[in-house]
C-alpha cells in the first residue's frame, strides 16, 4: 500500500485538463501555476508526500462554479465509459491512500440533462477514485461541467486522453468502449474517431480486431479482457479454417486466460493435426451413439434417435462389441 502522493503526476492530469479547455476560467493563472509546480516538482522525489487540504485550498489552485466536492450516490456511470466494473480493482488500497493523503486529483462529472431520481451526473473519468470515495462514504472531489461545455464527443476525447495515464484499460474494454460510440453515431468513422482522440488509424483498426472473431467463438471465450491484441490478430487468422475453429473453441478457456499467440497456434495445429477419430455405433433399431477418441479416453455422445431405445446393459454390449472389433483389426 502507498502512502504518499504521486506529485508529477497530478499536475500532468489538471494540465490536461486545462489544455483541454475544461477549465477556462483564469487559464493562464493555471498554466504559470503548473509550470512552476512543474519545476519544483523535478527537484523532488516522484513519492513526495502532499497535504491534500492545503492543495485544495490554495486559490491558484481553484477555479470558482467548476471544482466541487459531490455526493456519490448522485453520479451514475457514462455510458460510453471504456473501465467496465469488472476492471475497477485495488479500489480498498486507493481509498486507504485516499484517507491519508487526501483525493489530490478530481474526477470529471458532466451534469444530466434531466435528473434522474436523485442521479444528476454522469462520470466521464475517475471511476477507481469513484469507488474508492464510495468505499469511504465521503465526497468525491470532482470538476463539473454541462452536457453543452462537454458533449459527447469531446467527453470521449478527454476520457481517452485521461485514462492513457491510470492504471491500465484492456484492450477489450478499449474496443466494447470504441464499438458503443461508433455503434451510436456520435463518431461517423474510424477515421473521425482517431482523430478525436489523437491516434493514428491503424490502432483504431487493431482495437477492432476483436469485431473480426466470429460470433460463435467469442460467444464460448466470453469477456476477453485477459486478450491481447496480438492474440486476437492469431484468432482471427486461425479462424479462417473450419477444423481450426474447432480447435479454437475447444481451446475457449485458455483464451480467456490469456494464452500467448504463439503458444494459441501450437495448441490449435496440435489439435488439428491429431484429430481424434470418431466411429459411430448402431444397433438394430439405427444409429445409437458415437463414440470420439481423445488422447485420454473416450466421449460417448448420444443420437436423439437413442431415446428410449438402450438400456445400460444393452449399451454396454454394444462398447464391448466395438472394442472386440477393434482388437481384432489390430
Amino acid at each position: 500500500m502507498s502512502n504518499t502522493t504521486d506529485k508529477p503526476t497530478r499536475i500532468s492530469a489538471l494540465n490536461r485538463l486545462v489544455q483541454s479547455g475544461l477549465i477556462e476560467e483564469n487559464k493562464e493563472k493555471h498554466r504559470e501555476s503548473f509550470k512552476k509546480e512543474t519545476n519544483e516538482a523535478k527537484d523532488q522525489s516522484a513519492n513526495t508526500r502532499v497535504d491534500n487540504s492545503e492543495i485544495l485550498n490554495r486559490e491558484d489552485q481553484s477555479t470558482s462554479g467548476i471544482e466541487s466536492y459531490i455526493d456519490t450516490t448522485k453520479i451514475r456511470a457514462w455510458p460510453y465509459a471504456d473501465r467496465p466494473e469488472t476492471e475497477i480493482k485495488d479500489i480498498e488500497e486507493l481509498a486507504e491512500d485516499i484517507k491519508e493523503n487526501g483525493q489530490s486529483s478530481p474526477i470529471l462529472l458532466r451534469e444530466l440533462k434531466k435528473p434522474e431520481g436523485q442521479i444528476s451526473y454522469e462520470y466521464i473519468f475517475g471511476c477507481r477514485r469513484l469507488a474508492a470515495c464510495r468505499f469511504l462514504n465521503q465526497t468525491v472531489y470532482a470538476i463539473v461541467k454541462s452536457y453543452e461545455e462537454l458533449p459527447d464527443n469531446k467527453a470521449f476525447a478527454i476520457m481517452h486522453g485521461e485514462n492513457e495515464y491510470r492504471k491500465s484499460i484492456s484492450s477489450w474494454a478499449k474496443y466494447l468502449s470504441f464499438k458503443k460510440i461508433m455503434d451510436q453515431g456520435v463518431y461517423k468513422s474510424q477515421r473521425e474517431l482517431s482523430r478525436s482522440i489523437g491516434k493514428n488509424e491503424s490502432y483504431i483498426k487493431d482495437v477492432f480486431t476483436f469485431d473480426r472473431i466470429p460470433n460463435q467463438l467469442r460467444t464460448a471465450i466470453g469477456p476477453m479482457t485477459n486478450v491481447s491484441i496480438k492474440t486476437a490478430k492469431e484468432i482471427v487468422s486461425l479462424a479462417k479454417q473450419s477444423d481450426d475453429l474447432l480447435a479454437l473453441e475447444s481451446l475457449a478457456e485458455q483464451i480467456r486466460d490469456g494464452i500467448t499467440p504463439s503458444s494459441l497456434r501450437r495448441k490449435v495445429l496440435n489439435r488439428v493435426s491429431n484429430k481424434p477419430s470418431k466411429k459411430t455405433v448402431a444397433g438394430q433399431e439405427g444409429d445409437l451413439f458415437s463414440v470420439t477418441e481423445l488422447s485420454d479416453g473416450f466421449k460417448v455422445s448420444f443420437k436423439p434417435s437413442a431415446a428410449n431405445k438402450i438400456t445400460i446393459d444393452k449399451f454396454a454390449n454394444l462398447v464391448l462389441k466395438e472394442l472386440e472389433s477393434q482388437n481384432e483389426s489390430n
